[in-house]
């Protein structure tokens, strides 16, 4: 089960894993091997997980020499499951606590990556309302069931591919026209900030016609469940794809498949319609991929755009 290496404990998720907040994030870096603590310095206050990570996906980040990225599958959800709504929380990189599948023992040296927010505890860091209060194989339940309300009210958060996190490396990320080296196709990962000293926001294409691409190639045939667009962040330009296709070569593919429905039919996705609202569409059917093209079938201005994968 998805933690039976975790001991039976009660946790709150009253907050939610993918909840929006205003605090201020904290980031902590566990070499494997070690243990640290993350906590609220405010007793009041309690663990909420924004994303987590076992592995290494950052190779400058890491102790080593190997260049290989990798990360233990499901290795957030143990993170999420074992912290949320505590105070504070032990963790060790260990593969005895996370396994080691996505990342073999002792072929690279890994890393716990997490990324929290404090929020107000429901009553001293207690839970109040019984059905808030949840064992952890009744968190299996939530976290291990694709089709459980709380995995499909927080799938972004659960999901995710990799490129908002920095895990798909720039050099994986590539497009059919760049307009400049500010509109990169680095820049196309869901959630970048616009920056004047470095990017507009996006990525955004150079010819203005319809079949302009950004392309991710991953390391390893990988399962994708569906897509989150944005349009362009920031500036005073309002620019957004308005319809895509998914194209897809799978590990034994010569040629490039495109996402199809129940009918067999290719599908055009809506994309945006503004800047910066997040529009999400899961896959009627699943696919196993080693390259992803989202290719534009319409935009407002130009092609451009920001996004990300799931892969639950």
């Amino acid at each position: 089960m998805l933690l039976n290496l975790i001991s039976v404990i009660t946790l709150c998720l009253i907050h939610g894993f993918s909840a929006q907040y205003s605090e201020t994030r904290n980031t902590i870096y566990i070499p494997e091997g070690e243990s640290n603590t993350i906590y609220c310095a405010n007793s009041s206050q309690v663990i909420d997980v924004i994303n987590a990570e076992y592995g290494r996906t950052n190779t400058e980040t890491s102790v080593g020499n190997s260049e290989k990225r990798c990360r233990v599958h499901r290795a957030n959800f143990r993170i999420a499951a074992k912290c949320t709504d505590l105070n504070r929380c032990e963790l060790t990189a260990s593969d005895e606590m996370f396994g080691s599948e996505g990342c073999p023992t002792n072929a690279e040296w890994k890393y716990i990556y997490v990324v929290y927010v404090c929020v107000p505890a429901l009553t001293n860091g207690t839970c109040d309302v019984e059905a808030a209060c949840k064992t952890t194989n009744e968190l299996d339940e939530k976290f291990g069931n694709t089709n459980s309300p709380f995995f499909q009210a927080n799938r972004e958060s659960l999901c995710k591919l990799g490129l908002a996190s920095g895990y798909i490396p720039d050099s994986a990320i590539s497009a059919s026209s760049t307009r400049s080296i500010r509109h990169r196709s680095k820049y196309g990962r869901l959630d970048q900030p616009y920056n004047p000293g470095t990017n507009e926001g996006s990525w955004c294409a150079e010819n203005q016609a319809v079949g302009q691409w950004i392309q991710v190639n991953l390391e390893d045939a990988t399962k994708i469940t569906g897509v989150i667009t944005q349009g362009r962040n920031g500036g005073i330009y309002h620019e957004w794809t308005t319809s895509y296709k998914i194209g897809f070569m799978g590990p034994l593919d010569n040629h490039w498949n495109f996402v199809t429905n129940s009918a067999g039919n290719v599908v055009v996705f809506n994309g945006n319609s503004d800047k910066d609202t997040k529009v999400t569409h899961i896959f009627e059917n699943p696919i196993i991929a080693v390259k992803l093209r989202l290719v534009a079938q319409s935009y407002q201005g130009r092609t451009c755009l920001r996004h990300e994968y799931l892969t639950c």
